[in-house]
């Protein structure tokens, strides 16, 4: 260490939500390795949540990396086809909703991914308006993973339980009434794209944040259509999180002592942009474990 007072070397992870821009969870978990800091229970949002399954399941670094980049790309053409081709069609049926258990069930299996004691995947619950965690060795991996990462309008959420055909209405009703345990599950960056109130002890926070500019390369209709709405919401949406964060921790300055907080997206890198290029990728890894060290010096952890 470098100073004459050391901080910890032993963190909880929290790795939040953002779609195309969760290659900079890499780049943050590549540095706290490089600086040998302990990883205790990390918790995933969104993308968050798949690279928190990889890292807990012994993947290293480069290889979430490889995993990341094929598995986006299957994605990717999966949405927008060749070359991102496809234009109003292609936006069309993406804002029907894209079924992610399919697609999530075969990556658990390919790659052999189990549920751990040490990971918390955190969704949410549209009916009740609250987060709903996953955690312990017993949750049904794929599909926490596909409720956590289910962007309304863009991909189909879950629905838990027993739904009867001719019941939704009352179901949700005696849902709200806390009288059936059936609920509808969404990404859970609706609650928070980077929630802290689960952390028992003091975390690193991997916040992705929202799009601040318009990528320098060009991007399919669809991808150029979310990533303007993203920019315009940007500003509404950091300033209702930032109010929850204060919600969820009692006061601001609570928050900022407990936890270290790493912006580690690039600010013209969208969420909704999965037709990522290994260039981009590579970028986006760089400037997180830029960002990371940087932060983490000023903490006097070195």
């Amino acid at each position: 260490m470098a100073t004459n007072q050391p901080g910890p070397r032993s963190f909880e992870l929290v790795l939040g939500g953002g779609g195309g821009k969760g290659f900079a969870h890499i780049g943050v978990i590549k540095a706290l390795l490089e600086l040998k800091i302990q990883i205790e229970t990390v918790t995933g949002v969104s993308i968050g949540s798949i690279i928190a399954v990889l890292l807990q399941n012994g993947f290293t670094p480069d290889e979430i990396m490889k995993i990341m980049l094929v598995q986006m790309a299957v994605f990717h053409q999966s949405l927008f086809g060749a070359a991102g081709r496809g234009g109003w069609k292609r936006l069309a049926r993406l804002l029907r909703g894209v079924d992610l258990l399919p697609f999530f069930t075969a990556l658990m299996r390919d790659y052999e991914l189990q549920a751990k004691s040490n990971l918390r995947i955190v969704a949410f619950d549209v009916l009740k308006r609250r987060p709903v965690v996953f955690q312990g060795g017993q949750i049904n991996l794929p599909l926490a993973v596909t409720a956590s990462c289910s962007f309304p309008l863009v991909m189909r959420p879950v629905w838990l339980g027993e739904w009867k055909d001719g019941r939704t209405i009352k179901t949700i009703v005696d849902r709200l009434r806390n009288k059936v345990s059936e609920t509808v599950l969404v990404d859970g960056a609706l609650h928070h794209p980077a929630p802290t109130e689960f952390c028992q002890r003091p975390a690193i926070v991997s916040d992705l944040g929202m799009a601040s500019k318009m990528p320098p390369e060009p991007v399919p209709l669809a991808e150029h259509v979310f990533h303007t709405v993203e920019l315009i919401a940007g500003r509404v949406l950091s300033w209702y999180h930032r109010r929850s964060s204060i919600a969820a921790s009692g006061s601001a300055s609570q928050e900022r002592l407990d936890h270290i907080h790493i912006r580690s997206g690039m600010p013209d890198a969208g969420a909704l942009s999965f037709g990522v290029s290994e260039k981009k990728a590579i970028d986006m890894v760089d400037y997180a474990y830029r960002e990371t060290k940087a932060v983490l010096a000023q903490k006097g952890i070195t």
